[in-house]
C-alpha cells in the first residue's frame, strides 16, 4: 500500500495540491477556448470566397484555412516577442503576484471575447487581437509558473511534482476540447469563453491562498549582493538599501545584512541602519540593527 502514496508524494504538500488542482481547472478552460476560437473563426469565414491573381490566372483560396492559420500566427508572435522578458521578470518579480495578475488579465480577455460574441461585434480582427493579447500573458505566466513549483515542494519531491504537472496537462488537453465540443453543440460559443474566464478564478484563488514563501532566484540574490558591495557612492548605497527594504522580500533583506562589511564609512552605516529600521522585524534584522548602532556609536567622527 505504500507504493501508491510514493507515486503521489508531492500531493502531501498543501500548497502544491492547491496549485496542482487549480491548474487542471485553468488548463481545461484554456483548452476549451482554443477549440472555441478555431470553431468561431471557421464559422465566421464559412462560405466566403477568396481569389488572387497568379501569373494571369485566378487562384482560389480557402478563407477558412487561412483564418485558422492566422490564429496560429497571432498566438506565436507574442510569445516569441515577450518570452525572454517574461523569463527575466519571473526571476526578479514576486512570482505569486505576477501569476495572479497575468491570470486576471487573461480572464478579462476571455470575458471580452464572450462580450464581443454576445453583442455581435466578433469581427475577425477582434478575435485575433484578443487571442494575441492572451498569448502575451502566457509569455509572462509560463516562466513564472515553472519557477514557482520548486518553492512548493522539497527538493526530493520535485521530480514527482513535475511528473504530476505533466499528467495534469495531458489530462486537461483531452478533457478541455471534449467539454468545448459538448458545450458548442448546445450553446453559443460565447459561453465557452465565459467558462474559461471562470476557470482562471481557480488558479487565482489558489495562488492567493498559498502559505509558502516564494524567494527570488539565486541569480537575483547574487546580483543584489554584487551591487551592494560595488556601490561607488554612499548615496547609491543608500538608494539600493532603501529599495531592497521597500521590496519587503526577506531573502533580499538577508542579502543586505550579510553584505555589511566590517569597515564602512559613517554615511553607509547610517544608510544601512535607516533602511533596516524600516524592514520587517525578525531576529536577524534586530541583531543587525543592534550591531550597526554599536558600530556607529563607537566610530570616531571624521577628522575636519
Amino acid at each position: 500500500m505504500a507504493e501508491p502514496v510514493e507515486r503521489f508524494v508531492a500531493l502531501r504538500h498543501r500548497d502544491f495540491r492547491l496549485v496542482w488542482a487549480s491548474n487542471f481547472v485553468s488548463i481545461v478552460g484554456t483548452q476549451m477556448q482554443l477549440v472555441a476560437i478555431n470553431w468561431h473563426i471557421y464559422t465566421l469565414l464559412a462560405g466566403a470566397t477568396l481569389s488572387i491573381p497568379f501569373f494571369g490566372r485566378s487562384l482560389a483560396l480557402s478563407p477558412e484555412a487561412l483564418g485558422l492559420g492566422g490564429v496560429g500566427l497571432v498566438r506565436v508572435i507574442p510569445i516569441a516577442l515577450f518570452a525572454l522578458i517574461g523569463g527575466n521578470l519571473a526571476d526578479i518579480a514576486n512570482r505569486r503576484t505576477l501569476l495572479i495578475w497575468t491570470n486576471a488579465v487573461a480572464a478579462g480577455l476571455a470575458l471580452s471575447l464572450a462580450v464581443a460574441n454576445f453583442a455581435g461585434h466578433d469581427a475577425l480582427w477582434v478575435i485575433y487581437l484578443l487571442t494575441a493579447l492572451t498569448s502575451a500573458t502566457a509569455a509572462f505566466s509560463g516562466p513564472a509558473f515553472q519557477s514557482l513549483i520548486p518553492n512548493l515542494v522539497p527538493r526530493e519531491h520535485l521530480t514527482n511534482a513535475i511528473s504530476l504537472n505533466s499528467i495534469v496537462f495531458q489530462a486537461a488537453t483531452i478533457t478541455g476540447p471534449a467539454l468545448a465540443g459538448l458545450m458548442m453543440s448546445r450553446l453559443n460559443v460565447g459561453w465557452v469563453y465565459v467558462v474559461n474566464a471562470l476557470s482562471f478564478g481557480a488558479i487565482i484563488v489558489a495562488l492567493a491562498d498559498l502559505a509558502s514563501s516564494l524567494p527570488a532566484s539565486p541569480s537575483v540574490t547574487r546580483l543584489v549582493g554584487d551591487l551592494l558591495s560595488r556601490a561607488p557612492q554612499p548615496e547609491v548605497y543608500a538608494f539600493l538599501a532603501s529599495t531592497i527594504v521597500a521590496s519587503r522580500r526577506p531573502e533580499l533583506v538577508g542579502v543586505l545584512i550579510e553584505s555589511l562589511p566590517r569597515e564602512m564609512s559613517q554615511k553607509r552605516l547610517r544608510s544601512a541602519l535607516e533602511a533596516l529600521r524600516l524592514a520587517p522585524k525578525d531576529a536577524a534584522t534586530e541583531r543587525a540593527i543592534g550591531e550597526l548602532e554599536v558600530r556607529l556609536a563607537n566610530q570616531a567622527p571624521p577628522s575636519r
